[in-house]
């Protein structure tokens, strides 16, 4: 990679290069699917009609899962992420700003009503890794720039959805 900024971690320095490689079956093992969708997922129930919250909660949270299992299942926004990764300058810690989006698109927000008791309770054991999330990057690249983070605890990396 052209430059890095600050201490990058190495998660975050395969991901770029298996993009610049076209190595999607490597991108898909380094993403954490769970932190880097959950909040985006429960954001969206807020909107729908609480009557269908439920099924579209246990649907979200399969979807998440068959991403982390399957390439095939994942590969449309792992092929957008490696296009935006590949042609990278640069990767650096994100200022203020750039982190405090990166950190409210990867937060779960509170759960919306009309989910099962089951569900809350899974969907809250899922958000401590992107609740801990503290360090964003920046990969800077022709196509924009794109926040990273590793999740707190793993070698994964939280990627935008």
């Amino acid at each position: 990679m052209g430059e890095s900024g600050g201490d990058v971690p190495t998660p975050i320095e395969l991901l770029v290069a298996a993009a610049r490689a076209g190595d999607l079956r490597t991108i898909h093992g380094l993403i954490d699917y769970e932190s880097s969708s959950l909040g985006r997922m429960v954001g969206a129930l807020s909107a729908v009609d609480p009557e269908d919250r439920e099924r579209l909660a246990r649907s979200g949270l399969a979807d998440i899962e068959r991403s982390a299992r399957s390439l095939q299942d994942a590969s449309a926004p792992i092929r957008r992420l490696a296009d935006r990764l590949a042609g990278a300058t640069r990767v650096r810690p994100a200022d203020e700003g750039e982190a405090a989006r990166a950190l409210e698109g990867w937060r779960v927000p509170a759960l919306p009503s009309g989910l099962s008791p089951a569900t809350t309770s899974e969907i809250q054991g899922r958000t401590g890794r992107a609740a801990a999330i503290a360090r964003v990057f920046v990969a800077e690249a022709p196509a924009g720039a794109t926040s990273l983070a590793v999740a707190p605890g793993s070698d994964r990396v939280v990627i935008p959805l």
